[in-house]
C-alpha cells in the first residue's frame, strides 16, 4: 500500500501571470509523509516522525491510500481525514546530524568525474534517524539539486523522494535531468532531515552527447528453464528511464541464430522458447546476445547462456 499524509487545507491565490484576474482555491500543498508498507491479512502499519515544518495551527489532515494486489490483480484506494495536526511535541529526541547521502548518475557504478549522456538520471540514496524533509513549507528546506552553481539550473525534488518500504528513515531521490551541454559540470545536492539539519554534497561529471550506453550484465530467469515455460531476459545497464532500441538474438551451440526480437525498451523481454518459425526448441544450452543503443549512439552488446531442460 502507498500512503501519503498531507498537512491542513490552505487557501491559495494564483499569481495572475496573464493579467486576467487572480483565483483563490483550497488545496493541501504540503506533504508530511509519503511511503509504502506491506499488507498482511488486510492489516498494515505506518510509522513516521512529524516534521518541524508543519503549519502549527490545529486542523484536519488527510491520508490518501492506494493499494495493489499483484496476486489477484486488484486495486483499492481511499482517504481518511478524522484526525488533527498541529502544535509541537513536549518531549522529543533532538539530534544535530544531517542525513547520509550517496549520489549517482544513471547507476550505482558511477564515480565522480565519469562521462554521462546529456540527460542523465540523478539518484540519491538518503537516510536519517529522524526521516527526510519533503514538506516544502519551510523556507530553504527543500530537497534540491543545482548544476554548475547556476540558479537557473536548480531543481526542487521534494516530490521525487520515495521512502523505502516499511521505513520513514531512508529512501531514494531520482530525477531525470534536462538536457545539459557537452563538457565538464558539477552537481550539488542538498537534503534536510525532519529536525532541519542539512547535508550538502557535490559530484563532478562530463557530458558526452551520443555516449554509447553500457551494459553491466545480462541474465535470464528461471535458469535452467523448462521447455514448456518462458524465459525472462534482464538487462542491467546505465540508461534508466531512457528510450533504448534493444535487440535479443538466440543462438544454438552450432552458432545458428534461431530467434531474434527488438523493441524500444530494455525492460520486459520474454522469449517463449520457440524459433522464429514457431517451432518449440529442444533441450540444451543456448546463447543469447543482447544489444542496446540510443537514437544517437553506437550499439553495445553482451552475451550469456541459458539451459533448457525437459518439461
Amino acid at each position: 500500500i502507498q500512503v501519503v499524509v498531507y498537512d491542513k487545507v490552505q487557501r491559495i491565490t494564483t499569481l495572475n501571470n496573464d493579467g486576467d484576474g487572480a483565483m483563490t482555491y483550497s488545496d493541501r500543498p504540503n506533504t508530511l509523509f509519503s511511503g509504502a508498507a506491506k499488507v498482511k491479512d488486510g492489516v498494515f502499519k505506518i510509522s513516521f516522525m512529524l516534521p518541524k515544518d508543519i503549519k502549527y495551527n490545529y486542523g484536519s489532515g488527510r491520508i490518501n491510500y492506494y493499494a495493489q494486489d499483484d496476486i489477484n490483480n486488484n486495486e483499492a484506494q481511499g482517504c481518511f481525514e478524522d484526525f488533527i495536526i498541529g502544535g509541537t511535541a513536549k518531549n522529543y529526541s533532538a539530534e544535530t546530524d544531517g542525513p547520509e547521502a550517496d549520489l549517482y548518475l544513471n547507476s550505482a557504478n558511477f564515480v565522480s568525474g565519469d562521462k554521462v549522456n546529456e540527460t542523465p538520471l540523478f539518484i540519491a540514496n538518503v537516510s536519517d534517524i529522524s526521516g527526510i524533509n519533503t514538506v516544502g513549507s519551510g523556507i530553504g528546506h527543500d530537497i534540491m539539486i543545482t548544476v554548475d552553481q547556476d540558479p537557473k539550473q536548480s531543481y526542487i525534488l521534494n516530490d521525487y523522494f520515495e521512502s523505502a518500504a516499511d521505513s520513514y528513515t531512508s529512501g531514494v531521490v531520482s530525477y531525470k535531468l534536462p538536457s545539459i551541454e557537452d563538457g565538464k559540470h558539477t552537481l550539488t545536492f542538498r537534503v534536510w532531515d525532519l529536525q532541519n539539519n542539512s547535508t550538502t554534497k557535490t559530484i563532478d561529471f562530463e557530458v558526452q552527447k551520443g555516449l554509447t550506453p553500457q551494459i553491466f550484465s545480462v541474465s535470464s530467469f528461471p535458469n535452467p528453464v523448462r521447455a514448456s515455460s518462458m524465459a525472462n531476459i534482464v538487462i542491467n545497464h546505465d540508461r534508466p528511464e531512457t528510450i533504448l532500441n534493444a535487440t535479443v538474438e538466440i543462438f544454438d551451440l552450432s552458432g545458428r541464430k534461431i530467434w531474434s526480437f527488438s523493441q524500444s525498451s530494455a525492460d520486459n523481454i520474454i522469449w517463449d522458447l520457440k524459433t522464429s518459425n514457431g517451432e518449440k526448441i529442444g533441450n540444451g544450452i543456448y546463447l543469447y546476445k543482447v544489444s542496446i543503443k540510443t537514437s544517437n549512439s553506437d550499439t553495445t552488446s553482451k552475451t550469456n547462456k541459458m539451459l533448457v531442460v525437459e518439461q
